[in-house]
């Protein structure tokens, strides 16, 4: 994996980050990259139902890792005591990825793009002050053009 290419798409509540990563991975696969993402949530995953089969697995089966295999797609869930950070879910899950944009994780050690959007608050995540401050581009919507170049598709 020491080839892959990681950065984080940081910023507050509804500030554009996964419009951005979208747009990003989308532009990046119509380059022939090969575009994995890795997202961050705030809460726990609620994307079973309960009472189905691998909501049972789970839940009433107490499994560690329930694998949910269907026709073009595979789920995974795994019960886990800690986070992990974002390098080591992408060398356990990501193998093969040419690029890893990962939305969140805001204070791991990854380059990143924060989105900002004064309607999400008066402060962006980026200051001058924080110890990682050389990683973090800020990233607004009326400065595209100076982060990204023209033909990226919007």
């Amino acid at each position: 994996m020491a080839a892959t290419r990681m950065i984080s798409i940081v910023g507050k509540k509804d500030a554009g980050k996964t419009t951005l990563v979208v747009a990003l991975a989308s532009e990046l696969v119509r380059r022939k990259f090969r575009v994995m993402t890795i997202k961050h949530g705030t809460h726990a995953a609620d994307w079973d139902q309960r009472g189905k089969d691998t909501w049972r697995h789970r839940h009433e089966g107490k499994a560690e890792r329930v694998v949910l295999e269907a026709p073009g797609e595979r789920v995974v869930w795994e019960r886990r005591e800690l986070e992990s950070d974002p390098i080591s879910l992408a060398r356990r899950y990501l193998d093969g990825a040419e690029m890893v944009l990962v939305e969140g994780f805001t204070d791991h050690a990854l380059p990143k793009i924060e989105t900002y959007r004064q309607a999400c608050g008066e402060d962006p995540i980026w200051s001058s002050e924080r110890p990682d401050a050389e990683k973090l581009r800020p990233y607004y919507e009326d400065l595209i053009a100076e982060y990204f170049p023209p033909q990226l598709a919007w």
